[in-house]
């Protein structure tokens, strides 16, 4: 019983840290989405593919962010969502992958968070190049290297 009751609590956390990037990132691409409704069920879909790495099994639990980041790293693995949800949920991970990569030391990670998190960072990685090869990525690249030749 208390194992569920722990388990409801931390699937919270990150939940919410997912929430609050969906929110962020939406708004900023101007999409309608319900990143409460989403954000529960990436977690939960995170949650049931390795229950074992999230529920204290091994005698740890992930951090928060960890637990998003698996969300999101999961989803960008899933033929199930197109690719401009799958676009939405990489920018996600990659703010994730950020701040841990800045900010990292100022936040209770074990190893854990550490084979989560180099199994997101593979998933970002595998998602950048089919990105990169997308319409929309060869199209980010020629804007950018249009503006690398209009600098002074």
């Amino acid at each position: 019983m208390f194992k569920a009751i722990k388990n409801t609590y931390h699937k919270s956390l990150g939940a919410t840290v997912a929430q609050n990037l969906l929110e962020m990132h939406a708004k900023n691409l101007d999409r309608e989405i319900d990143p409460h409704m989403i954000a529960n069920r990436l977690v939960e879909a995170a949650w049931v593919e390795k229950a074992q790495l999230f529920d204290g099994s091994f005698g740890q639990r992930p951090f928060k962010s960890s637990i998003a980041a698996a969300a999101f790293g999961k989803a960008l693995r899933d033929d199930g969502f197109d690719f401009d949800q799958r676009c939405l949920y990489a920018m996600c991970l990659g703010s994730i992958l950020q701040e841990i990569e800045i900010n990292g030391h100022l936040y209770p990670l074990n190893g854990i968070d550490q084979e989560i998190l180099q199994k997101c960072v593979t998933d970002f990685h595998s998602f950048s190049e089919e990105f990169a090869e997308s319409p929309l990525g060869k199209d980010a690249d020629y804007i950018r290297s249009f503006m690398d030749r209009s600098e002074p």
